[in-house]
């Protein structure tokens, strides 16, 4: 197998980042579609199972002996649901749940136990912070993952040049209303945290019960210093090339974040995978799973959630058959030697 070249721009993004539908000759076609688990499950680590329609944020998941199945859905503290109402949502005859609730619902619907991770973007005022983390735990949600690469918005000249700085209209961060400070019904900003430190991800993590990833991690040392602060899981991404323009591909970072980490905790990989290849790449460098992002939100622009279903079950083929061309039956048969970088050989 040989790795993929420069996957930073390419790398998933979070599924809450309003981004535009690419052009329709940048779409691949049903077979080329195919990070994350409906999230890294790892980010939920399960055996293969039917793939829940409400799949639009799904990441691919492989557990250790396990092919990679779509069966955790990740939903964003920030905007998990745009504004209106959602069929079918109701509680006896009440108005329909909004934000995390709503996601929450909708996978409940596909799955009995549904993984669900929040992605949670620390806010300056810490009662902000732990409201959302509540928020999470009291809709259902079965991990928390914090994003640590984004002390402040990404400069994306394309949605400067579109004018695209907020939400369109009808649109609204459900996540963030009725929040500590705020007027009843209001919307809370949504500030980056430029100030966010090690402790504050601490606070966090004894905030809750809850499992608490991290997402960003690009330096082994700092994998190392999110063990030592009690994440229950690393995430290497560049948040999809959207951050910085000159990150490093989180494919490059991960085979030295895993040697940091050691085994203490599941490693995932966010970003650039678009194949089953891909997936088979990463595995072999020591993912235990991987992320899915553009590809998901592509099926589901082309044919809604039958769209998403096909995308994630012919990256589960795809994988399936490169695994098998490996010589492997399980995860666990993939090995870094496998992997050719570059011009080196064996």
């Amino acid at each position: 197998m040989t790795v993929p070249d420069a996957e930073a721009v390419a790398d998933a993004e979070p599924v809450a980042d309003a981004e535009p539908v690419p052009d329709a000759e940048a779409l691949p076609d049903v077979g080329a579609m195919a990070d994350a688990e409906p999230v890294p499950d790892a980010e939920a680590m399960a055996d293969a199972g039917p793939v829940p329609d409400a799949g639009a944020m799904a990441d691919v998941e492989a557990a250790a002996d396990v092919v990679p199945v779509a069966d955790v859905v990740a939903v964003s503290g920030a905007v998990a649901m745009s504004g209106g109402s959602l069929p079918g949502c109701g509680v006896g005859g009440g108005p329909p749940p909004r934000g995390v609730p709503a996601v929450v619902a909708a996978a409940r619907e596909a799955a009995p136990d549904p993984a669900v991770w929040f992605l949670l973007y620390p806010h300056p005022r810490r009662e902000v912070t732990e409201a959302l983390v509540r928020r999470a735990e009291e809709a259902g949600c079965s991990a928390l993952v914090v994003t640590a690469d984004s002390p402040r918005f990404g400069r994306r000249t394309r949605d400067l040049r579109n004018g695209f700085d907020d939400l369109p209209p009808g649109c609204a961060a459900e996540n963030m209303r009725d929040l500590p400070g705020a007027p009843p019904g209001a919307l809370t900003d949504i500030p980056m945290h430029p100030a966010a430190s090690w402790r504050d991800f601490a606070e966090t993590v004894g905030m809750t019960s809850l499992p608490v990833w991290i997402k960003g991690v690009l330096h082994p040392a700092d994998a190392r210093l999110a063990v030592e602060h009690g994440a229950a899981g690393v995430i290497v991404s560049n948040h999809g090339g959207r951050q910085c323009d000159t990150a490093a591909a989180s494919l490059d970072c991960l085979p030295a974040v895993v040697d940091a980490v050691a085994g203490a905790v599941p490693v995932l990989l966010d970003g650039g995978v678009r194949r089953g290849g891909d997936v088979a790449v990463a595995l072999a460098l020591g993912a235990a799973a991987v992320g899915v992002g553009r590809p998901v939100l592509w099926g589901l622009a082309a044919k809604g959630a039958a769209g998403v279903r096909e995308v994630l079950r012919t990256l589960l083929d795809e994988y399936d058959h490169t695994l098998a061309l490996c010589g492997g039956r399980r995860n666990a048969d993939l090995s870094a030697d496998m992997v050719v970088r570059g011009d080196a050989a064996w």
